[in-house]
Order: C-alpha cells, then sequence, then structure tokens
C-alpha cells in the first residue's frame, strides 16, 4: 500500500514530462551497407518521376536491415466481462457497486471494468474480512506474482476517467489528493511502503510513478493528459527485478524510451528480489475535498492483458511474379509489357527457353517490373529476387531490388557471362514489412553496353509471423 505519512504523490517537476519519440524522417540520409558503395542520396519522389518520364534514377543503398519481428503471446487476460477475471477484488464491506461490469463506454469493447471510489470507502481483505489501510480503494487484484527475469513482460489495457472525474482535487488539509489508476504492489513479504511501478493521476496528467524501497520517489514521467471521456490505450513494456527496466506506449506512440528502473523490491531482511502483483481499479487518498466536488471519483478499465515472449513461426515459401510495368527501356525481345515476358511459371534451377524474353539493346538502359504481392498478416517476409539472363562481351548487368528509390539488394553480372539464374537478396530484404512488400520491385540496367536477355524473373518470399 501507499504510505499516506510520506505523501509520495508531490508534484511533478518541469522536466517530468518525456517527449514522444519521433517517426524517422522520410529524408534521412541512407548508408550502404558495404563501405564500397559510397553512394549518399535523400528519399524522395524524384526517382519515381524520373522513371515515369524514363529517366534512370539515381542510386540510393539500402541502410541497416530491418528489425526482426517482435512476437508475443498473451498468458493472461482480462477484458472486462466478469470479475472473476480477477483473483480477488478489494472493495467496503457490503458494497456491490464500487466494481462493476458494465457495457464500455463508446463501444470500445462489449463491456468493461468499472471502479468508483466514495468518501470513506475503505476496503476489506476477503480472505480475513479486516479492514486495508492506507486509502479509500475499490480494486481488482491478480495475485499471481511476477518475478525477477531477464524476460521482458508486456502489459497492455485500456482506461478511462467519467467524464465527471475530479480535476485537481484538493483535501480538507490544503493538498492535493493522490490517486492510483493501476498499480504493481510489492509482495507481502518485501521491503517498501509505496509500490514499486504505479500509473497515478496527479496535476490533471496520468503519470507513471517509479518508487524506491524507502518510499521516496525513483522517477515520475508524465504520460498523457487525463482528457475526461476519452479512451487511453496503455502498452508497458516491464523487466522484473532489482535492476529491471520499463518502456511505455499511448495510443501506439511510446511516450517513454526502455528506463532503468528498480521494479521489484527486495525481501524482507534479504537483498534478494522480491515479488509484485497486480492491481487496478481506483485507489485515492483518504480525506475529503475542499472544496466538495459533485463530480465521481470512477475509472473504465477495459481489454487487459499481460503477454510474454513468442518464437516466430516461418512460413512456406511463396513466389511473386512480375505483374505489371514500371519502365521498360529494353526494346527487345517479346512485345508488349516486360513483366508478360518474364513471368514465366518456372523457376531455379530449371533452364528457361527462348520462347519469350527481353533484349536490352543499348547500354544504360533500365527495364523495371513490379511483383504480385502477399499478405503478411503483421508479419515479415524474407524476399529474394531471382532472373534467368546473360551478359554479352562489353556489358554488364546489373539486377535490383528497389523500393521506391532505396536500392534493397543488388548484383552485378559480368561482362561475358553465359545464360544462368543468379539471386538478389541482402539484409534489407530480410524483414520486410507489408508496406515495403508491397512496394518492392525488381530492376535490370545496362552497363557499358546493350548485349543482355532476360528471359524469366520472380522474388521468393518466406514470411515469419507471430504464433495465433
Amino acid at each position: 500500500m501507499y504510505d499516506v505519512s510520506r505523501n509520495p504523490f508531490r508534484p511533478v517537476s518541469a522536466a517530468a514530462p518525456v517527449a514522444p519519440v519521433p517517426p524517422a524522417s522520410s529524408s534521412r540520409l541512407l548508408s550502404p551497407p558495404d563501405s564500397s558503395r559510397r553512394v549518399y542520396l535523400r528519399r524522395g519522389s524524384a526517382a519515381l518521376l524520373g522513371l515515369a518520364l524514363g529517366i534512370a534514377p539515381p542510386l540510393v543503398v539500402a541502410g541497416p536491415a530491418a528489425a526482426a519481428l517482435e512476437c508475443y503471446q498473451p498468458s493472461w487476460s482480462a477484458p472486462g466481462e466478469s470479475l472473476s477475471e480477477w483473483n480477488t477484488v478489494q472493495v467496503p464491506a457490503g458494497t456491490t457497486d464500487r466494481l462493476t461490469i458494465v457495457p464500455a463506454p463508446q463501444g470500445n469493447s462489449p463491456h468493461a471494468l468499472r471502479a468508483e471510489v466514495r468518501d470513506g470507502d475503505v476496503a476489506v481483505n476477503p480472505a480475513n474480512g479486516q479492514p486495508i489501510a492506507g486509502g479509500w480503494r475499490a480494486e481488482g487484484v491478480r495475485t499471481v506474482a511476477e518475478t525477477a527475469s531477464n524476460q521482458t513482460v508486456r502489459y497492455e489495457w485500456s482506461t478511462m476517467l467519467d467524464p465527471t472525474y475530479p480535476q485537481n482535487p484538493v483535501g480538507t488539509d490544503g493538498k492535493p489528493i493522490w490517486q492510483v489508476i493501476t498499480q504493481w504492489h510489492q509482495g507481502d513479504n518485501d521491503q517498501g511502503s509505496s509500490p514499486p511501478v504505479a500509473f497515478i493521476i496527479e496535476s490533471g496528467q496520468i503519470v507513471l510513478h517509479l518508487t524506491r524501497p524507502d518510499g521516496t520517489d525513483a522517477a515520475k514521467h508524465v504520460l498523457a493528459p487525463i482528457a475526461r471521456g476519452t479512451w487511453h490505450h496503455f502498452r508497458m513494456d516491464v523487466r522484473w527485478g532489482l535492476a529491471g527496466s520499463v518502456t511505455v506506449w499511448h495510443n501506439n506512440t511510446q511516450v517513454l524510451a526502455s528506463t532503468a528502473a528498480q521494479t521489484l523490491f527486495p525481501q524482507l531482511n534479504s537483498a534478494q528480489p522480491g515479488t509484485a502483483y497486480m492491481k487496478m481499479g481506483l485507489y485515492r487518498k483518504p480525506i475529503a475535498l475542499d472544496p466538495p466536488t459533485t463530480g465521481t471519483f470512477a475509472v473504465f478499465h477495459d481489454e487487459v492483458r499481460r503477454s510474454i515472449p513468442a518464437t516466430p513461426v516461418t512460413g512456406p515459401e511463396t513466389v511473386l511474379r512480375p505483374d505489371g510495368d514500371v519502365l521498360r527501356q529494353w526494346t527487345g525481345g517479346t512485345t508488349g509489357t516486360a513483366a508478360a515476358a518474364l513471368d514465366d511459371a518456372v523457376t531455379q534451377p530449371t533452364a528457361v527457353p527462348a520462347a519469350d524474353y527481353i533484349y536490352a539493346g543499348g547500354p544504360n538502359r533500365v527495364t523495371e517490373v513490379t511483383l504480385a504481392d502477399q499478405a503478411l498478416s503483421g508479419g515479415t517476409s524474407a524476399l529474394t529476387g531471382w532472373f534467368y539472363g546473360n551478359a554479352g562481351a562489353g556489358t554488364q548487368l546489373r539486377a535490383d531490388l528497389v523500393q521506391g528509390a532505396t536500392v534493397l539488394a543488388t548484383t552485378t553480372v559480368p561482362a561475358s557471362s553465359g545464360f544462368g539464374w543468379r539471386s538478389i537478396s541482402g539484409p534489407a530484404t530480410a524483414a520486410l514489412s507489408q508496406q515495403s512488400l508491397t512496394d518492392t520491385r525488381l530492376r535490370f540496367t545496362t552497363i557499358g553496353g546493350g548485349d543482355s536477355n532476360i528471359r524469366a524473373a520472380y522474388a521468393t518470399s518466406v514470411p515469419t509471423t507471430c504464433p495465433s
């Protein structure tokens, strides 16, 4: 519980807010994957416009490989359909209206947990019927304990304050009234007076409050204005331990980068880490308001979920064939679209006959084709390009996997190389998102001469998804 005598909820300092992490700029400089390719150009639409005008685009080399797919699998949830989702509840004796299941406001989901606290609401411990000291409360309790681990645990939930929820309430002692809406309480056999991790309301803001075992503030991080009558969707990634960490997202925006934190307190008379358990509802300072308010201390909680890391699942390989032209400067070979000439129903290592093909007919000529799409269902794709072609005397053939104006991977066929299959892949194609995969194309460019043929081309996609 919170130690009221310590008054842990002192005003948040002006330095407490944490600015959201800005998205990466689409015009940032891109570094090449190796030192032999020293090209630094800004992304933009100029290259695509150039293709439309028949002008070969400049080279922009892909940056670092995409991040690997991060998967989490639910281990417990409280969707707001029943109080039994919680191991126990702490409400005043004889009451049935402090913690209730109600239709979720604004249709956030079918139902939600509603917590209301009124003056004098001293809750009792359902195990022994004894009053719980420290403050007025109505909370659901998940008694399963978190223990020290290097594994990241993910919590997700939605919270909304009643539209009439009091703003900046002050008690009869002239001090602000602290309010806790979600907390991870230290174990009964652990040190500490206030919980190590709590989401509180202070000065019209929702604040992450991190405390030390002696009850002093370790840190306060402002996450969002209370915005009464509006749903807040939170996600917290936490490592539990004496030297743990916390990362927080609000409405899908990171508002607190990974921050070192003591998320567990030591056990009593021991240096070993203790435990923590989740409590959700409303818990406030036990004092009347001055002046009194007509508002209601009521909070809605919904779609609570605890998840742990899960191993991604790799799916079967899918062939993505050319399905359209972006540009065809190669003038020889089969008439019509380049995509139609290259979409033979064949894969490597089968040799491809000269039934239909494209021929460059000149140096520095570009042909670029789009590829069929694939639904990744929130996962990523490892993409490899394939083409069957040659490069005559005095002609090099450069083949690229491109996205927008960015070369994701490239290979060059030396002059005087006979027909055969060649592949295109690299770190930047190892974990493409759905948008990146949809935008990826095959591009062929002759260098030094025009004696080059391509008879077939395609890409293979190996999807990686999170387990359902």
